[in-house]
């Protein structure tokens, strides 16, 4: 069972809409409306079980000119991931994966992940940043380096089961 709070996902995109369909228009960001968007729920949302990470974004400055471009992220593997911490605020890996390392920070309904893989004798790193969606999911934005000195950004998604 996931904490969300399905009265605030709807404010923000209510005002996420309004926004768009204003043009950008006099929108001010959700934090300048209503504070603190990640502590308007109740408590730390429960995200351990098994996560598929997918996406897309944009490589760009790659010492291979090939990487350069768009690119598909995902669908990863099944990982398994578990909540620890005072707050049950930190996330980690429950299951090693060889060449591959993840953490990061619940804080309310936002949630914060590093990555770091092996690829090809190179490392790729990416910093997630996202927000718990009504359905349980993680949706948000990427960036990071690698592979081969590729700078990346893009939207991810993440499936919790």
């Amino acid at each position: 069972m996931r904490d969300t709070n399905p009265a605030i996902a709807h404010l923000a995109l209510t005002s996420l809409l309004a926004c768009a369909l204003l043009g950008g228009l006099a929108c001010e960001p959700l934090e300048a409306l209503y504070g603190d968007t990640c502590s308007l729920g109740e408590g730390t949302a429960v995200l351990e079980g098994e996560w598929v990470i997918s996406g897309e974004g944009t490589r760009e400055g790659c010492l291979d000119e090939d990487l350069n471009g768009s690119f598909k992220l995902g669908p990863s593997i099944a990982l398994r991931v578990e909540q620890s911490g005072a707050n049950n605020d930190k996330i980690t890996l429950l299951t090693p994966v060889s060449g591959f390392a993840l953490d990061g920070q619940i804080n309310g309904s936002c949630v914060d992940i590093s990555t770091e893989e092996d690829w090809k004798g190179g490392i790729i790193l990416r910093h997630y940043s996202g927000v718990v969606t009504p359905g349980g999911n993680i949706e948000g934005t990427f960036s990071g380096s690698g592979p081969a000195s590729c700078q990346v950004d893009g939207t991810f998604v993440i499936e919790v089961n």
